[in-house]
């Protein structure tokens, strides 16, 4: 036994009932109690002069004849036997063995004996002690007795798990050299508390990474006097996680469902704003038909085409968000000739460009096949350039042009517009943030384009960069992945 287990064995198993002998595997007997020195007939260390080896001596061949006959092949977990003491006289004892308690590091095992007078007639059972190793060592918990002085007694296997260290390691040691985090002793110890209340305590320890829950039960003998504590370490590291995630989940769900009451708090306001000019409008021709210039009535005609396009354009927009949230909306992409679907979606707004006197330029030398849903593409290609032409004064250009590596593809929308500051940048693509200003011909709109075009970005699992400057003029770029 080295000088380490030789500190702790005494503080272990000194103060039990039950005698204690450990074999060592060359079968030297290496250690015995207090209690197993007195079953013996012989006084125990502390009541003569002998040193612990002369004692063990002394014991030695009465102790070994008696484990000898100890059948360790047996399925029995406890045998009856005789022990003979010093002055001859034969005492009935139960002999319990397990090589499991003292278990080395390099893994052999020492022979850990448990020897118990009084044996009831023709049958046997394990002490209180013995039945309490077994019910802790089965628990999935960890478990710890503490002495008086809070020094650890006894701990189960679920605890040598949870600490990763082995129980030779643990035994003997204070409670702060194990639980505390920085290994030093807290003034007061969480536990010391329990010599002045006789009921459990509670407390959460950050271990090793890990988050614990110790639930601290004070012991006390017949008397009521404290005799130590008995720790349970359940690990709650998982459960602390899962809280941490519904805790970041509750609060982007909240972020989620403000932006969205604000969002269609915003589309309400958008959509009542154009049927007042509608409702107004059509009031004055009605009341006026006939008598009003014809010059006039096409202003007003004008206005109601222009009106009713922005709010088409809106409700398209919003329907297309709704379903995308809902899932109603299939992603189907499929191979395309990404040229052909530019091409097509830039001459609608090129007439649009003209009536602004903005040169509508597009630049794509080949054709380029590309796997891709083709009516989102279309929906982020006519939000860009609308948006571009929206901010762009008369005699600006816009320029879209695609640009590909062996990576993917790149739709570069260029305008020589109003640009925008950084800030406003960082608006763009947020459900309520409502970020929307009139265009260069104090055009309208809600912003919503940009927020959906974000969205079938993501669902081709791309990326929109923005660059702008004030007065100089704003770049979007969608990046696709060949690879989806």
């Amino acid at each position: 036994m080295n000088s380490g287990e030789r500190n702790i064995v005494p503080q272990v198993f000194e103060s039990v009932i039950p005698g204690i002998a450990i074999l060592s595997p060359s079968n030297e007997l290496e250690y015995v109690n207090e209690s197993l020195y007195n079953l013996c007939g012989f006084p125990g260390i502390g009541n003569t002069s002998n040193t612990p080896e002369q004692q063990l001596q002394l014991c030695h061949g009465r102790i070994l004849t008696l484990l000898n006959n100890f059948d360790i092949k047996s399925t029995l977990i406890c045998q009856e036997s005789v022990l003979q003491t010093i002055d001859e006289s034969r005492t009935n004892v139960l002999v319990y063995h397990d090589c499991r308690l003292w278990k080395q590091n390099e893994g052999t095992s020492k022979e850990f004996y448990i020897i118990e007078a009084g044996v009831y007639e023709k049958q046997f059972a394990l002490s209180q002690w013995l039945q309490w190793i077994y019910i802790l060592d089965s628990m999935s918990d960890s478990i710890c007795i503490f002495s008086t002085q809070y020094r650890i007694l006894h701990c189960n296997s679920a605890t040598e798990k949870l600490l990763k260290i082995p129980k030779s390691e643990i035994l003997g040691k204070h409670c702060w050299e194990i639980f505390h985090d920085d290994h030093k002793p807290l003034t007061p110890c969480p536990a010391a508390n329990l010599r002045n209340i006789s009921e459990r305590d509670k407390k959460i320890i950050h271990l090793q990474d890990k988050w614990i829950e110790v639930i601290l039960d004070p012991l006390r003998d017949m008397q009521g006097n404290f005799t130590g504590c008995l720790h349970i370490l359940h690990d709650i590291t998982e459960i602390k996680s899962l809280e941490e995630q519904l805790r970041k989940h509750e609060a982007e769900l909240v972020k989620i469902n403000n932006s969205k009451d604000q969002f269609f708090s915003i589309i309400a306001h958008d959509l009542r704003s154009p049927f007042h000019t509608l409702l107004n409008i059509s009031e004055i021709l009605y009341s006026e038909f006939g008598t009003m210039p014809q010059n006039e009535t096409l202003r007003f005609i004008s206005i109601l085409y222009n009106e009713q396009k922005r709010v088409f354009s809106l409700v398209q927009n919003l329907l297309q968000w709704a379903r995308i949230h809902n899932g109603s909306i299939e992603f189907a992409p499929d191979q395309h000739n990404l040229r052909e679907t530019i091409i097509e979606e830039a001459a609608i707004f090129k007439t649009i460009a003209e009536e602004k006197q903005i040169v509508l330029l597009t630049a794509i030398k080949k054709d380029i096949d590309f796997r891709y849903d083709e009516n989102m593409l279309s929906t982020i290609v006519r939000n860009l350039l609308s948006n571009a032409i929206k901010f762009t004064h008369p005699g600006g250009k816009v320029l879209i042009k695609v640009l590909e590596n062996e990576i993917g593809i790149r739709i570069i929308v260029q305008d020589t517009g109003i640009g925008m500051e950084a800030d406003d940048v960082a608006k763009l693509f947020h459900v309520g943030s409502h970020y929307s200003t009139p265009g260069t011909n104090n055009e309208k709109g809600t912003g919503l384009g940009l927020v959906l075009v974000k969205e079938f970005v993501n669902l081709h699992k791309g990326d929109i960069k923005v660059e702008s400057q004030l007065g100089i003029g704003t770049t979007f770029t969608v990046t696709l992945p060949k690879k989806q």
